[in-house]
């Protein structure tokens, strides 16, 4: 019996793991080609977004000067500040870079690993969310590896949503529980989002608000936001 229950334990810590090497290949290495032949993307927003992390990575290693003043569209004045940046994922892009990889191979990379964050972040919210590992795959396998993410190829950034479900936990949890954590953490995740990509932080604050409204109603706690206004909390 002990047995059967310590194999039961490996299971759960490998199932997760499995699926997520079957979605990579499925998904992402079927895209890709197993020997990187292809980049993801169209060839506008793909280049740009290639370009971005490339001048992000330049600029954090000090071969450029003014990161929000790029060099296209010269001599226009802060062209990134009205655009993506991508600096919330730069730094993957940029640890690829520094190991050695080319511009390319760094980019494709930065791209499977945004999938791997997809995948991990929505199975650990979901399985602490739930408290069940089986909901936890089938919830990370759907956000990061099925067919609705091809709708989205040819614009690359966004696939990048990690935070969501972060932010639509810590919604929950705050309207629950009323601890300022989880308004910190859901502030943090909407931050991050638009950090990491401009459009789909800015569905992510309307649609995270309208959520917290609606659970707001269903629970019948219209006024659960005065808890940030508590001396307890300070």
């Amino acid at each position: 019996m002990k047995g059967f229950l310590n194999n039961l334990s490996l299971n759960h810590k490998v199932f997760p793991l499995l699926f997520f090497i079957f979605g990579i290949w499925f998904y992402c290495f079927r895209i890709l080609g197993l020997g990187f032949e292809f980049i993801p993307g169209d060839l506008g927003d793909a280049r740009f977004i290639n370009f971005l992390l490339e001048h992000g990575h330049q600029w954090m290693h000090g071969n450029t000067e003014g990161f929000w003043d790029a060099n296209f569209m010269y001599p226009f004045q802060n062209t990134i500040a009205i655009s993506d940046n991508m600096l919330g994922t730069m730094p993957i892009y940029s640890l690829f870079r520094s190991l050695g990889f080319s511009v390319e191979t760094s980019y494709q990379l930065w791209w499977v690993g945004i999938y791997a964050l997809n995948y991990w972040i929505a199975y650990f919210v979901t399985k602490k969310w739930f408290n069940r590992i089986d909901i936890a795959i089938i919830v990370a396998w759907i956000f990061a590896f099925t067919i609705f993410n091809i709708g989205q190829i040819s614009y690359l950034q966004m696939s990048i949503r990690f935070m969501v479900p972060v932010a639509f936990y810590a919604a929950t949890k705050m309207i629950e529980t009323k601890q300022i954590k989880y308004f910190i953490i859901y502030i943090f995740s909407i931050v991050i989002q638009f950090y990491s990509v401009i459009y789909t932080g800015f569905f992510l604050l309307y649609f995270s608000a309208f959520y917290i409204f609606i659970y707001a109603v269903i629970k019948k706690d219209y006024l659960f936001f005065t808890f940030l206004f508590s001396k307890k909390i300070y």
